[in-house]
């Protein structure tokens, strides 16, 4: 090898080991940099000069190529199950906060304010006159009320900040894809030279990766190299110079929210959503909490027949004293002339609530100057019948006036009547002597006639004289007891019979086991992920100490290569003093 030969193949040694020496320094530099891959640099002979005796000697080394180490499967897995551990935590988040408006292990939850109710109704029939059990009972319902007020508020108070919580993740989500059509956009301009390309393509993954936190997504490379996301129903996210823009779209009356689209497409993507933290917050408000068998809607089911079961026992009870003039507790809506049976759903003017409740009966009335010898009559009513045809046919009855004021069922009476039996529950549907109002739980309250005067709480019965007529004796209790008695009356709800507080332990059953399943699946998921990670770690993790060796490495063959150099100038100095 002549002298200029050594001097090329050392300068190609100090080039090749200098490059080597700014791959491990640059690992070594991204040691914590979240997705970087450690780059590896490959180095090859140089072929001796064709047809030199010396060919054989080789002419140095070069550098074959510079590659990113990375398993492709296992970042795929990890990217699965980054988007399935997004879904549990954000599920978790949620479920938490549901839990607590169910919490019933301090004793203070909705079944305890129950049991309150109904044991001060109990007691009340051991006293029926006596004004303090009445205020007793009155108040335990007040608080029964607002309790579940305030329950029905809580679950909102979760369900809004979710999808606030919604909106900020679909920008985020939009950002992200932005971001990832400008990456790939550099990529594709810098693929020429591939190398150059590498540091873009850790960005790239790790931009994906957090996008899969956030959504389910698929991912293909292109044949240049650019990425095509989809999510996993197919819908087009990323493709070259296209970025996709999620938006909220239409308002869902099914679950009371705007939709979610693509590009502003009429399609909403909320339901086609199986993995990514926004598709755990949808399924938390979505189905958890306002599905058909959401715990929102389960309790709404449980109040409303809770109202009516104790409001059907109390309108078929009386005062004090016979009544001359009672005012129904619910706004009769704008649908009077609509048969009950065929009331339609009215936001704005809604029908009352346990309408829907009446079926073909009878109402029996007693009335006269009583207590003893009252006259009795019966009224026929039918499922068929309008609001206004029920009013017409008490108004049409001997014992009774009926007329609509203000939006609301008056009935009168010159002597003084009771309401002895209603097979038809239509005057706990007009609101005529209940206890409860209010349309759902959010509004549940006392009526505003025992709100101002406990004492007319309904709690005696009227009683046959066995010659048809019937008596009246404020000391009675049957009223008492039968509001007591709904306690442990069963009902049928979601397919099951069980006691009103039966159905809501199954309620505070089913959140708790959810809650407990959810985090089995996020401890469960989270060792998954871990392991996944020390995977990839094994594969394109940075370990310092094999850094280390190879800058010792490298650091030494750039110094035998500088020695080269300073050998070939000492030969050309030894060939110039000989001249």
């Amino acid at each position: 090898m002549s002298i200029n030969g050594l001097l090329n193949v050392s300068k190609l040694g100090l080039f090749a080991n200098q490059s080597a020496l700014q791959a491990v320094s640059n690992n070594i530099s991204n040691v914590n940099t979240p997705g970087y891959s450690r780059q590896t640099i490959a180095l090859t002979a140089e072929p001796g000069a064709r047809g030199s005796a010396l060919a054989q000697a080789g002419s140095g080394v070069r550098i074959a190529d510079v590659t990113r180490s990375v398993d492709t499967l296992v970042e795929n897995r990890l990217q699965l199950g980054t988007s399935e551990l997004g879904r549990l935590e954000a599920r978790n988040r949620y479920l938490t906060l549901v839990e607590d408006v169910f919490n019933e292990l301090d004793g203070d939850g909705l079944s305890t304010r129950l049991e309150e109710f109904f044991s001060e109704a109990n007691n009340l029939a051991d006293n029926p006159t006596n004004a303090a059990g009445r205020a007793s009972v009155v108040g335990n319902g007040r608080q029964l009320a607002q309790y579940v007020n305030n329950m029905a508020d809580s679950l909102g108070s979760i369900a809004m900040p979710i999808d606030e919580e919604i909106n900020e993740m679909l920008a985020n989500i939009n950002n992200k894809l932005a971001n990832l059509r400008d990456v790939d956009h550099s990529i594709l301009l810098r693929e020429q030279s591939p190398n150059e390309a590498l540091d873009l393509k850790d960005t790239r993954q790790q931009l994906v990766l957090e996008l899969s936190q956030l959504i389910d997504v698929q991912v293909l490379e292109n044949g240049d190299g650019t990425l095509n996301i989809q999510t996993a129903s197919g819908e087009l996210l990323l493709d070259h110079d296209f970025s996709a823009t999620l938006s909220r779209g239409a308002l869902d009356t099914a679950t009371g929210f705007n939709s979610i689209t693509i590009n502003g497409k009429s399609g909403d993507i909320s339901g086609s959503l199986t993995s990514g933290e926004l598709a755990g917050l949808l399924e938390v408000r979505d189905q958890i909490i306002n599905g058909t068998d959401g715990v929102s809607t389960q309790l709404e089911s449980i109040v409303d027949e809770l109202r009516f079961q104790i409001n059907a026992a109390a309108a078929q009870s009386v005062g004090p004293s016979l009544y001359t003039s009672q005012t129904g507790a619910f706004d009769l809506g704008t649908q009077l002339d609509t048969a009950v049976d065929s009331l339609a759903t009215n936001l704005t003017n809604p029908p009352p609530p346990d309408m829907s409740r009446i079926v073909d009966g009878t109402i029996t009335l007693a009335y006269g100057a009583g207590p003893d010898g009252l006259t009795a009559e019966t009224v026929t009513i039918t499922a068929g019948m309008t609001i206004n045809e029920i009013v017409t046919a008490l108004n049409d009855s001997t014992a009774v006036d009926a007329s609509i004021s203000n939006n609301r069922v008056v009935i009168t009476s010159t002597d003084g009547y009771g309401v002895v039996s209603d097979t038809s529950n239509a005057m706990a549907a007009l609101g005529i002597g209940v206890i409860f109002t209010g349309q759902d739980a959010a509004d549940m309250g006392v009526s505003d006639t025992l709100t101002g005067d406990y004492r007319q709480l309904p709690v005696a019965r009227l009683q046959s004289d066995g010659n048809g007529g019937y008596t009246f004796d404020d000391a009675n209790n049957d009223g008492a007891l039968a509001i007591a008695d709904v306690r442990d009356m069963s009902v049928t709800l979601f397919g099951e019979s069980r006691t009103i507080s039966g159905h809501y332990a199954s309620v505070v059953g089913q959140i708790g086991a959810e809650q407990q399943r959810n985090e089995e699946s996020l401890s469960s998921q989270q060792a998954a992920q871990d392991f996944m990670q020390n995977v990839r770690d094994s594969i394109s993790g940075i370990s310092l100490e094999e850094e280390l060796t190879d800058l010792m490495r490298f650091q030494r063959a750039f110094q035998a290569s500088s020695k080269m150099v300073s050998t070939a100038d000492s030969l050309f100095d030894s060939l110039l003093n000989m001249v």
